[in-house]
């Protein structure tokens, strides 16, 4: 059986047939109900996406979400953003991003 996304490629919204699809839920769609905006949970969520990255265009989608990430947080909390977040969350998110990017390029 063909591999299902749990994602559109190019917007990196939810596949809204996943399910009908494969008879299963959208394990994104699971992180997502919970609808948590503590900082590392939507890490541990951004995480997820990078590792479901199949294409170059997935990776530019999860590239967008840290970058989204990195700037909600730098200007909720700028003085923790520079203090900890920067070292924290968003440097091993890119050094995961970057290492997928690698992986994906080997692969094609």
């Amino acid at each position: 059986m063909k591999n299902i996304p749990t994602h559109d490629p190019y917007t990196g919204e939810l596949n809204p047939y996943y399910e009908e699809l494969t008879g299963k839920k959208n394990p994104l769609l699971k992180n997502m109900e919970n609808k948590s905006t503590h900082y590392v949970d939507v890490a541990k969520w951004i995480e997820k996406v990078i590792d479901s990255c199949e294409t170059h265009q997935q990776i530019l989608t999860a590239n967008k979400l840290v970058n989204n990430f990195s700037n909600k947080l730098m200007v909720e909390k700028p003085d923790k953003y520079w203090n900890s977040y920067q070292y924290e969350v968003i440097s091993p998110l890119e050094n995961k991003l970057n290492s997928k990017k690698i992986e994906i390029k080997k692969i094609n």
